[in-house]
């Protein structure tokens, strides 16, 4: 981990207004210099499903692998009771809160919802820190259960909340502003990068990396939604319409928020819109299977997804290219949006697919989100390849073997076999030739 300096970048930005856009232009096109305060996390990629950083936790500054979430303000951790298989599947450490670690417990107990599960427990203080940061002062829930939350395998240490507020920790605030309010990063700002290798992924506190950004000239900033409650403010925003080839939904003013969240793997729709583009797909021959929807990989015969996201008084319109929105981690290819199965009140939740094609920027003085074009790249996703050992356990594939091997013996055995017999038949012809020969 490292601190970086923002470089010299002539940005050329499309025409809206400028305070609209302040704090991202002044990080493309300032010049270097040494107080700049701006940190690298490095992200890594879990098989697409989450995409997580490293936490230190504590006096005695205990890494944990977290799960970064721009869907939820809290700090998710288990606890050392958290050991049911059952109930705390997935976590592979646990935290224990001891003063003398700088943490102190509370007697507010919880419950926080996260995607499709939620998790109880009890809320304590204690020190959190990130990169080469110093330590602060932060709410965690320490769970000592979580309900229907699974990890494919993919083993997790909790969830960091990247939300707008945290109204758990001292004024509301919430993970970077608490840095930010503290001198560690010099904008109550961060950005993300979401790639397709499993270890080129970023987060920017304080800042954008302009190398991560494919098209430079295109920054499109959008107002988050506000709530009155602080507690129910998101990174919500407005969206009008979602386009396809041949088909167009159009959202009425009661239904038109789009959630963005960096840990939903999926484009999530809420079910009316997800039954009818579903039907779109299977149109043009997709399947529905028990894991959602499939469709052919050598011929997927679909088109880009079109997001209309209002800015100010009009819409901008964010592509999602094919290559995004489908994985072929199986024979088949699945396409990546899922039906919203929570209560809340979401038409869309913009996941990582959209966010790998975009780089987000999430400013918490000016309540924006801004999306530029990324520089990932769908080829390099090397998950993408299909192997038998991502579908079948290991005593399966043992199974195989062991078969494979008895079929190719009991095979070679009959040839040899055969051979054996033919030729005992030869020399018994032989014999009886040489015989009727000698007669004569």
């Amino acid at each position: 981990m490292f601190f970086t300096k923002a470089s010299v970048i002539n940005i050329q930005l499309e025409r809206e207004n400028t305070s609209d856009i302040e704090n991202i232009n002044r990080f493309l096109s300032q010049e270097s210099n040494t107080d700049q305060k701006q940190q690298q996390i490095n992200v890594q990629n879990n098989k697409k499903q989450w995409y997580t950083g490293t936490i230190s936790i504590g006096k005695g500054k205990k890494n944990l692998k977290v799960i970064l979430s721009t869907g939820t303000s809290q700090l998710m951790i288990p606890s050392k009771n958290c050991n049911d298989k059952n109930n705390c599947n997935g976590f592979e450490k646990y935290y224990e809160c001891l003063p003398q670690d700088g943490c102190n417990p509370t007697n507010n107990q919880g419950s926080q919802n996260y995607l499709d599960s939620s998790f109880d427990g009890n809320y304590v203080n204690t020190l959190v820190s990130i990169g080469n940061l110093e330590s602060i002062q932060q709410s965690a829930l320490l769970f000592d259960k979580s309900n229907n939350f699974t990890t494919s395998n993919q083993k997790v240490n909790g969830i960091l909340g990247l939300g707008v507020y945290n109204v758990k920790n001292e004024g509301n605030s919430s993970f970077v502003t608490s840095l930010y309010k503290k001198g560690l990063i010099k904008e109550n700002m961060f950005s993300l990068y979401l790639g397709f290798k499993n270890d080129d992924s970023q987060l920017t506190l304080g800042g954008i990396d302009p190398q991560k950004l494919a098209d430079k000239a295109q920054v499109y900033t959008h107002q988050v939604i506000q709530n009155d409650q602080s507690d129910l403010q998101r990174w919500v925003l407005q969206i009008n319409q979602l386009d396809m080839r041949y088909f167009t939904y159009k959202f009425d003013s009661s239904n038109n928020k789009a959630l963005v969240d960096s840990s939903y793997p999926y484009i999530g729709l809420e079910k009316n819109l997800y039954e009818k583009i579903s039907q779109y797909f299977m149109q043009r021959h997709a399947n529905m299977t028990k894991n959602g929807l499939k469709v052919n990989c050598k011929d997927p015969n679909l088109a880009n997804i079109y997001f209309y996201l209002k800015v100010n008084q009009t819409d901008r319109v964010l592509n999602l290219p094919i290559d995004f929105y489908l994985s072929n981690t199986t024979q088949d290819c699945q396409i990546l949006i899922s039906p919203i199965t929570n209560n809340e009140n979401f038409a869309v939740i913009l996941g990582i697919p959209f966010l790998r094609r975009y780089v987000s920027t999430y400013s918490y003085s000016k309540q924006q989100i801004s999306f530029t074009q990324s520089i990932a790249d769908p080829k390099d996703d090397t998950s993408n390849d299909f192997s038998i050992s991502d579908n079948f356990p290991t005593w399966a594939i043992v199974v195989i073997v062991i078969v494979a091997v008895i079929i190719l013996c009991v095979v070679g055995g009959l040839f040899l076999y055969k051979k054996y017999k033919n030729k005992q038949l030869g020399n018994s012809l032989k014999q009886s030739f040489s015989s009727n020969t000698s007669s004569h």
